[in-house]
């Protein structure tokens, strides 16, 4: 019950990272877009989209960690923090997205 609190405040930043993903990430250039995304730009939103892969992979991980601390009834809370670390660098992570897409000119 002491761990409630926090574990609502992952679950909201996991949720939120999640509705990034799947609402951001679709679509890079159209047709008309007005910037055109050559190899170069392509293969840097790539290599983007991989980590933001790899972090999803981590996350669950970390998931799974705690619930198997949680079925065990020990280390919880550092299988918490290790989770909430995680949550945290993929979102810090995301944040550079704009970064990589205003960088394309």
């Amino acid at each position: 019950i002491g761990l409630m609190e926090k574990t609502k405040s992952i679950k909201t930043r996991i949720e939120n990272f999640r509705r990034r993903l799947a609402t951001d990430m679709p679509g890079y250039s159209g047709f008309f877009a007005a910037n055109k995304i050559g190899p170069d730009e392509l293969q840097r939103i790539y290599a983007f989209d991989e980590a933001m892969l790899r972090y999803t992979d981590e996350i669950a991980e970390k998931l799974d960690s705690l619930n198997t601390s949680v079925m065990a009834n020990e280390g919880t809370g550092e299988a918490l923090m290790a989770l909430d670390a995680k949550v945290n660098e993929a979102n810090q992570a995301y944040d550079l997205r704009d970064d990589v897409l205003n960088g394309i000119s």
